[in-house]
């Protein structure tokens, strides 16, 4: 993934849900300094706390991360291209699925698209 600090709105989540930083922190079952590195994305929300967030604000993950399922798409299709180059000589039934697969990943449209 890149070192770009992708886009989340848990704090503005939080807020218009009337939560403060320690209520919400101890929904999560973290201290509130951690909450906070959250917030301003100095650290990245663990996948159980992502989830939680999102049962806690009935949202998907795409709403607090709204960029990164397009970004992770864009880079697995490049390791998609990167594998289907290096393909084995081999014609067996799993070498075929795999392919097939590829060319399939390589092809999907973008998942999100933003207003």
């Amino acid at each position: 993934m890149s070192s770009k600090t992708p886009v989340i709105y848990l704090r503005s989540l939080r807020k218009k849900a009337g939560l403060s930083q320690t209520d919400l922190a101890k929904l999560l079952a973290v201290e509130p300094p951690t909450l906070c590195r959250y917030e301003l994305r100095k650290s990245q929300l663990p996948t159980e706390a992502l989830f939680a967030c999102c049962v806690i604000f009935d949202c998907s993950p795409e709403e607090l991360y709204p960029d990164l399922l397009n970004e992770v798409a864009k880079l697995t299709k490049q390791n998609a291209k990167k594998l289907q180059q290096r393909k084995s000589h081999k014609h067996s039934g799993a070498s075929v699925k795999k392919d097939k697969l590829l060319t399939a990943l390589i092809k999907r449209k973008p998942l999100i698209h933003h207003v």
